[in-house]
């Protein structure tokens, strides 16, 4: 009894789901967590299979909605589609492909029943994701013989499903495949309706290409009308056989207030009454005929009439019905042809417009109810493939008008448009070219009592920037606030409305807040003006105002201001598509300008200033100066780094260096920060960006505001002949100025706002790329003072420097005798541990200058102990050698007569070759390990027993002495040995030294340099010049 209850309460909630939901992501989403939830199942998936009916039926699309635990303990829930190819290893492909497996179960699948499956299968099962499904139950869906997909439920955990969920599953099957067949049924109808509106639209382009060039009569229009109407009909009966009659209509203006709607149908022949004068076509034989009927727009019962008015669709499937739409129904006695019961009439709408269509495609029928809701969405499908027609209709009907311009303006619109087009900006030449065309040739006055304007939008700056034809002379640009409302282009751009007025002197208080005395554009001597916004096609987007004026009072026609409303679209046209490039150019510069941008922010270091401003000087050129200046110049001021209170300069004219650290004409490289009759030097002390649109006019006030005489008037860097001068101060990261950058120009206000933009934009590039190659300098010093040269370069380059395996190293350590006493001797007194270790920073200082004289690397300091290596990081043949030439000149150092006798220290020397391991630890603490390094070091701190003869290092009976060395400059005897230092050197004595851990080191303390290598300074042998140009030959 539980169990007829449970399925009777499955039953009802299914009916509920199959019968409210068509999409199947949301009734595989429903289903699972109606087994879930409601009946308490374990599963963790629900799925729904069926063949890829569109793209490929040979594919099985799985939709499943999945609730799991992933590989990191998080719960997901998600909806996915896997596609799966038939014959693939899969139960689920199994099911729906082999009759005899129509439902699989499995309890312990990755263990046992994928083996059961797939006998022959040389795969193993591999958890996915970190888990995998354990039981399963796929039921295949079937109709009769059509295979149609399959269902299924998984989980994680063995044994989940039994015989009971099993027959629920079956149960789910038969809700299941009426819907699928149903789903697979409509998927087919709709890619038929896709294929068909693809080839209507086709037929379309194809029907007006047959008709291009040709003035349209009507009855070329109603060729095409029934074209297009076979086409519908052809469709409409591969759909549907109930249609007794199909129709096309398209509305055809009157004026203002109303339009004919010209419909062209076909129905079946019957007791239809049409009269002779309306019939086109009529085939007793297959029993149709083709009529044209108009209907006005104030025949509002009709329902094409009622479709157009209100933008929206007509059904009907009963003659009762029509009351709902208001409409009257009027059956065949009454001569409108067949008795039709059911109609469906759809409006055609443009792409660019929704609300106002531009014709109807009607079904209709005699019977009742003989359309579907379906019938309805594909007859609504099949109309947006007509959207191409209005446009085509307008384009052809555009065309006319433009021939007609033409001819009235002859090459005017031409030259504009390739004038225009060619330099992407309005000039005085095509501003006076169009205004004295339209004084001559539209409204037939002279230029000189004539005033033609563009005024066209600067968002930037939200303005109108003017220009202006004028009594036969191009005016100055003027640039118009759009809250100036005392401007009339400014009323005109606001109100996005034309303005017009015959007698402007006596009318002008009437149009917005216009105060006496204010002009038009020029001087108040124009009665009659005309003010036009230009807008985009689809009437939203504004772009400027464009204006014609008269001396006369009531000068303009309506003819005239009907063919200038035209020519100002066609105007206006130009303009957008000019200014929609000059965006698409735009957007193209900033995308090099941002790989510019890269490129010279990638720059650490600029080892070449002149270089460094010559490729800033190209990508200007590229970016900003090609177009429209003849000549420029580029110029970079940088704070200097060697002068107080300057302003180090390189200079580009042309692409050729005007100076670079030289002396030119009465200019040097180097300019005050005082200096402030240089635009350059006030841009970089006030941080502030300055442009000069015409310096030959322009500098009196610059000279004004700083308060500089005249008379001291210093030319910029490009000289007396630069009108246009941009400068750009140059910021670090915290708006410090590190320098400025300026552009020069020979013309007048060579620059548009966008190009300044860029340079804006390019000038924060150079600052960031400046600051940090000072930053990499500063950096870098301080690398260099701490490790050696290559290696910081490495690093600051590479942001590592890897450990590196170096055979063939001197390491040499130098240790001062009793200096740990002194310090404890000295702890009571600063000043006496003060001069300690200056005189400690002073050893130190000449222990690195003798090892850059001989080729050593200093490693670090430790404590009184210095270390340095030779042969590392740049290997060399004659590092040993080199090195105990810098010992001895260490030892001589110390003992000179130079050292006052209380910054005089006796001191330690350990020496030995061999391989080591090189790197940079703790950031930047460039180090040495190794045995050679450990060995070196307790050379340096052995105690010593004196042997004279040949064959010391052979003699191990010896007593050991505490006394310590000192002075003595001591060289393991292999090194010596394996180096022949012999031929070098004199030997003071040969000894065993003993370490702290009582390790013996047989050792050679270095007297001097042999006679033959040597000469005599100072009491000292120093290398002679044979010994130096031997050591040379060795490295090469």
């Amino acid at each position: 009894m539980k169990k007829m209850k449970e399925n009777y309460d499955l039953i009802i909630k299914l009916s509920g789901i199959f019968s409210n939901e068509k999409d199947i992501r949301i009734i595989v989403q429903k289903l699972f967590f109606l087994l879930k939830d409601d009946f308490g199942w374990n599963v963790n998936a629900f799925i729904i299979a069926i063949p890829d009916e569109i793209k490929d039926p040979k594919l099985l699309l799985s939709n499943s909605y999945e609730r799991r635990i992933s590989n990191v303990d998080k719960s997901i829930e998600e909806f996915h589609i896997s596609k799966f190819k038939m014959g693939e290893e899969r139960p689920g492909v199994l099911c729906f492909e082999d009759d005899s497996h129509k439902i699989i179960i499995t309890t312990d699948y990755r263990n046992k029943d994928y083996k059961l499956l797939f006998p022959k299968s040389k795969h193993t099962i591999k958890a996915k994701h970190g888990f995998s499904y354990q039981s399963h139950i796929y039921y295949r869906l079937q109709i009769c013989s059509e295979k149609l997909g399959y269902i299924a439920v998984q989980s994680e955990q063995k044994n989940a499903f039994n015989k009971e969920h099993v027959e629920v599953m079956k149960l789910l099957g038969g809700f299941t495949s009426p819907f699928i067949s149903q789903h697979k049924f409509h998927q087919s109808l709709y890619r038929s309706i896709s294929k068909v509106s693809y080839n209507i639209s086709n037929a379309i382009l194809e029907q007006d290409l047959e008709m291009d060039n040709v003035k349209e009569t009507r009855q070329l229009k109603h060729i095409k009308e029934i074209k297009l109407l076979e086409i519908f009909k052809n469709v409409i009966n591969n759909l549907k056989d109930e249609t007794d009659c199909v129709a096309i209509g398209f509305v055809e203006p009157i004026n203002k207030d109303q339009f004919l709607l010209n419909m062209v149908v076909e129905e079946k022949l019957g007791k239809s009454i049409i009269p002779e004068d309306k019939t086109i076509s009529k085939d007793v034989g297959h029993q149709k005929i083709i009529f044209r009927h108009q209907f006005m727009s104030d025949q509002n019962n009709y329902p094409g009439i009622w479709c157009i008015k209100n933008s929206k669709p007509v059904f009907i499937n009963h003659k009762d019905e029509y009351i709902d739409y208001n409409l009257a129904y009027f059956d065949a006695d009454e001569g409108q042809g067949i008795d039709s019961q059911s109609i469906i009439y759809c409006p055609l709408f443009e792409k660019s417009n929704k609300s106002s269509p531009f014709g109807v495609l009607s079904i209709q029928s005699e019977k009742e109810f003989a359309f579907t809701d379906f019938d309805f969405n594909i007859l609504m499908a099949i109309s947006s493939s007509f959207e191409d027609i209005y446009t085509i209709e307008k384009e052809n009907k555009e065309k006319d008008i433009l021939i007609e311009t033409h001819k009235l303006f002859g090459d005017l619109g031409n030259n504009f448009l390739k004038d225009y087009a060619a330099s992407g900006e309005l000039s005085n030449v095509i501003v006076t070219t169009i205004g004295v065309d339209l004084a001559k040739n539209l409204f037939k006055i002279e230029p000189s009592e004539f005033h033609f304007s563009i005024c066209l939008l600067n968002e930037d700056e939200e303005c109108l920037e003017i220009f202006a034809f004028e009594k036969n002379a191009f005016e100055s640009q003027k640039i118009y606030d759009l809250n100036d409302t005392s401007r009339p282009a400014v009323i005109c751009f606001n109100s996005k409305e034309e303005l017009y007025e015959g007698n402007w002197i006596q009318n002008f208080k009437n149009h917005g807040s216009i105060q006496l005395g204010n002009p038009v554009v020029g001087d108040d001597s124009f009665h009659t003006v005309l003010y036009l916004p230009i807008k985009d096609s689809n009437q939203k987007k504004l772009w400027g105002v464009i204006s014609a004026q008269s001396t006369h009072p009531d000068q303009f026609t309506d003819l005239q201001r009907n063919q200038f409303k035209f020519f100002s679209e066609y105007l206006g046209a130009a303009i957008i598509s000019v200014k929609r490039r000059n965006i698409e150019k735009q957007r193209e510069l900033l995308e090099d300008l941002t790989e510019i941008g890269k490129s010279i922010t990638a720059n650490l270091d600029i080892p070449d200033m002149f270089l460094f401003t010559k490729s800033i000087y190209d990508d200007v050129k590229k970016m900003v100066c090609a177009a429209n200046t003849k000549t420029f110049g580029l110029n970079i001021y940088l704070k200097s780094e060697t002068t107080i209170d300057a302003l180090d300069l390189w200079v580009i004219e042309n692409g050729e260096k005007v100076f670079d650290n030289n002396e030119r004409m009465n200019m040097t490289n180097t300019y005050s920060t005082e200096d402030k009759h240089r635009p350059a030097i006030c841009c970089f002390n006030e941080k502030k960006f300055i442009h000069y649109r015409d310096w030959r006019n322009d500098y009196k006030n610059h000279y004004e505001k700083y308060g500089i005489d005249n008379e001291k008037r210093k030319p910029p860097s490009g000289g007396d002949d630069t009108n246009t001068l941009v400068f750009i101060p140059l910021l670090d990261g915290d708006k410090n100025s590190l320098g400025v950058i300026s552009i020069q120009s020979t013309e007048t206000d060579a620059f548009s706002q966008f190009q300044i933009d860029i340079l804006k934009t390019l000038s924060e590039y150079i600052g960031i790329t400046i600051n940090n190659s000072r930053t990499n300098a500063k950096l870098k010093n301080i690398l260099e003072g701490i490790m050696p040269k290559n290696v910081a370069n490495i690093i600051l380059k590479e942001k590592k420097y890897p450990p590196n395996y170096h055979k063939n190293v001197t390491i040499m350590f130098v240790d001062f005798v009793g200096f740990t006493e002194k310090t404890r001797a000295n702890e009571e007194s600063d000043s006496s541990k003060n001069r300690l270790f200056e005189t400690l920073e002073k050893h130190f200082s000449k222990f690195n200058l003798i090892c850059e004289a001989h080729n050593l690397t200093k490693i670090k300091t430790i404590g009184d102990s210095f270390m340095c290596a030779g042969g590392v990081p740049i290997s060399r043949n004659s590092n040993l050698i080199e090195t105990v030439l810098a010992a001895l000149e260490i030892r001589n150092y110390m003992q000179s007569d130079d050292i006052q006798e209380e910054e005089r220290f006796e001191v330690r020397i350990g020496i030995h070759n061999g391989d080591v391991i090189a790197g940079v630890i703790s950031g930047y603490t460039y180090d040495l390990w190794g045995a050679t390094v450990n060995k070196a070091s307790r050379i340096e701190s052995i105690k010593c027993k004196n042997v004279s003869c040949d064959t010391w290092f052979e003699d191990q009976s010896h007593n050991k002495i505490e006394s310590c060395r000192t002075n003595k400059i001591c060289v393991s005897i292999e090194s010596w040995k394996d180096y022949n230092l012999d031929k070098y050197f004199e030997k003071e004595c040969r000894f065993l030294g003993i370490a702290k851990n009582e390790e013996i080191f047989p050792v050679v303390a270095v007297k001097q340099v042999k006679e033959k290598f040597g000469y005599r300074e100072s009491g000292y042998l120093k290398p002679n010049q044979k010994f130096i140009e031997e050591i040379k030959s060795m490295n090469q």
